[in-house]
């Protein structure tokens, strides 16, 4: 299942000082600019160019932290949110720092230092909205899915905003899913599609339950409307296709298959699906020239269609 977390920049801008001081404090300012953007690699070289200059203020180590973050660079943020904690800040930097911590832990996969950062930063402010989002993400991947449950339904009853809406429902919804509570997980979903009707996440899980429920049809629809969003979403034109084979549709289902191949021409569902269909279309030769193809794209697809063929006596 798929779910959002929260992160946290800097917001404080600097507008008056001197020499090289100052003109840290542009790039720095430059550098959150290009953040909020989008635009990561821009942002690392102002930051950098901010830290060369001068560097005796925690907000350009939180904030480069977090453009690390988003260049997937988990040990460079980790290394830039312990500089931060150098000069001792305090407040609401210094939730924002333990929060950070937090995501970074969760991405190098370990959960217990995450916690404890998580948990950090509700400390110092109970009503800190983000941790709590966060924290709930932490215990997805822990299973700890009535956890997640709690620390949801602690966010929602701290008036927070859209987007954090549309995280917190789309997360509830996931841990009631894990938790078979389906009439619930429907309900998040799809409040969560109050506070954000784009996100391809909310209309793919809501299909998977679908497709769990054997409402195919009303599976298709929530995959059809992922693929128009997201139109290289292999996964929901594959949970599309199977949709459509149990309600008898091969044709639809082969050309959901053969949209996958041409984003992923070595997927071995499709390659096997796709094969199967042809085969009593085809003489010997061309399906053993098929086989060959498919041996070279992905051998595991290969093994799996023997294997298939003995099994049906050819």
């Amino acid at each position: 299942m798929n779910f959002w977390w929260i992160l946290a920049i800097c917001s404080v801008i600097y507008t008056f000082c001197t020499c090289n001081e100052g003109k840290s404090y542009k790039y720095y300012n430059k550098g959150s600019n290009k953040y909020n953007k989008g635009d990561f690699e821009g942002a690392l070289k102002d930051f950098n160019k901010a830290i060369e200059l001068y560097y005796e203020y925690p907000e350009v180590f939180i904030n480069r932290a977090l453009t690390k973050y988003e260049l997937k660079d988990y040990d460079g943020a980790l290394l830039d949110s312990y500089n931060a904690l150098e000069y001792k800040p305090k407040g609401k930097l210094l939730l924002i720092i333990y929060n950070n911590f937090g995501l970074i832990y969760n991405k190098l996969k370990d959960y217990t230092k995450a916690l404890e950062n998580f948990n950090k930063s509700i400390e110092i402010n109970p009503k800190y909205t983000n941790a709590y989002i966060n924290r709930a993400n932490t215990k997805y991947y822990l299973e700890d899915y009535d956890g997640v449950v709690l620390d949801c339904n602690i966010s929602l009853n701290l008036k927070p905003n859209n987007e954090e809406k549309s995280c917190t429902y789309l997360n509830l919804g996931n841990a009631y899913y894990f938790l078979k509570d389906f009439d619930k997980a429907i309900f998040s979903y799809e409040k969560a599609l109050e506070y954000d009707s784009k996100n391809t996440d909310i209309y793919f899980n809501l299909g998977l339950i679908e497709y769990c429920a054997k409402n195919y049809e009303a599976a298709i629809k929530n995959f059809q409307k992922t693929i128009e969003l997201e139109p290289k979403n292999i996964e929901a034109y594959r949970y599309s296709a199977l949709s459509k084979y149990h309600l008898n549709d091969d044709k639809s289902a082969i050309q959901d298959l053969d949209l996958v191949l041409r984003l992923d021409d070595k997927d071995e569902m499709a390659l096997i699906a796709t094969y199967f269909q042809s085969y009593k279309s085809y003489d010997a030769k061309t399906n053993a020239d098929t086989l060959e193809k498919i041996e070279l794209k992905n051998p595991e697809a290969a093994i799996q269609i023997k294997k298939l063929l003995k099994e049906m006596g050819e």
